[in-house]
Parts: structure tokens; sequence; C-alpha cells
């Protein structure tokens, strides 16, 4: 814009648009804000349009020249107030949809680790009850939690392995003295049937 002449003659009157092109003539009613507020300051404004008025803002810069003079220059900001906006509510909406979505993701993630862990426990308490058949279930994530059903499971299997051994040597202990053990109930039912002491004796001593 250009300067006005002297301040007590009057102000210039017209500020730009986005454009640059002249979209109003109340800068002179806005005088007093402006010159309060020496360099840029902002103003309301009305703009007219088809359907009516707009309300705009402009952003005016403000200083005193040589020679009594001043200088106003302005622009209609309103279109970077729109896109301030729209960025800002963008911004506002991303936040709330992050927020949702991380809230309902921490709790379906909670949910899974909570039905895992009661799936473990379970299995933990039938083992316990005598089942050493059963493991703990793995859901081939190979996360933590697999990890160390995993290596429960391989602890169990180790126990089951040993327990079945175990179980083998005592069923051929007992294969083992059930032939010995029948010969001497055998003989001495056999001494008890005969009644004589001696040859109660005998058979004791025989076996």
């Amino acid at each position: 814009m250009k300067p006005s002449g002297p301040r007590s003659k009057g102000w210039p009157t017209s500020i730009a648009s986005g454009a640059w092109r002249a979209c109003s003539t109340q800068c002179a009613a806005a005088r007093a804000t402006i010159r309060e507020n020496s360099g840029w300051t902002e103003f309301a404004f009305n703009v007219k349009t088809s359907t009516g008025t707009e309300p705009h803002r402009a952003r005016v810069y403000y200083t005193e020249l040589p020679g009594d003079n001043v200088l106003v220059v302005g622009r209609d900001i309103e279109d970077m107030r729109q896109f301030a906006t729209i960025i800002r509510n963008t911004l506002i909406t991303g936040t709330l949809i992050a927020l949702v979505l991380g809230i309902g993701g921490g709790l379906l993630t909670s949910r899974n680790f909570l039905r895992r862990v009661d799936a473990i426990t379970d299995a933990s308490r039938s083992i316990m009850q005598g089942d050493l058949s059963g493991r703990m279930p793995v859901k081939g994530t190979s996360d933590e939690l697999d990890r160390l059903a995993q290596s429960l499971n391989q602890m169990l299997d180790q126990i089951e392995r040993l327990m079945r051994g175990m179980q083998e040597v005592s069923s051929n202990v007992a294969h083992d003295l059930r032939t010995p053990l029948t010969r001497i109930k055998a003989r001495a039912e056999s001494a008890l049937r005969s009644g004589a002491d001696g040859d109660f004796k005998a058979a004791l001593e025989q076996t």
C-alpha cells in the first residue's frame, strides 16, 4: 500500500485479500486498534459476497515514517486461519483416533494375554493332579509365553520319560520276584497243611 499523508488527514482505506485484491474499506475504522499496536496487529472486518457478508480477519503492519507520515500494510489472513483450523481439527481428530485405537489395542492385548495365562494355569493344575500327558498350550507366536510353554513342555517330556522308565523297572522287578515268591508261598502252604512242625521248619529252610 502507499503511505498516507499526514496522520491528521486520513489513513489508507484498503487492505489486500489473499490475492492482493482490494477487499474492504474498513482499515480506517480500525485506526485506533492499529495505532495502539505499532508493528503487526490483527483486526476483524467484513467482506461482501454474493450472499451477503463474511467475517474476516486482517493482519496489518503499522509504522511511522519520516515527515509525520505513517505506513499501513495489511492482508486478509482468513484463508490461513481456516487452514490452521483444518490442521488443528485434523490433529485433534487424529489424536483421538490414535487414543481410541491405542486403548482398544491395549485392552485386546491384555485380554489375550490373560486368556493364555489362564490356559497355562489350567494345564498346570491338570498336570499336578497326575496327568503327566498334559502339556502347556503353544500358540505359535514365538513370544515370551510361547517360549516359556515350550521350555515347560520339554521339562514335562523329560519327567514323563523318567516316570515311564521307573514304571518299567518296577514292572521288571515285580516280574522277577513273582516266581520265587510263588514258590515260597506254595511250600509254606504245603507245610501248614501237613500239620507237622518238622515239615514246616524244613520247608522254611529250603526257601
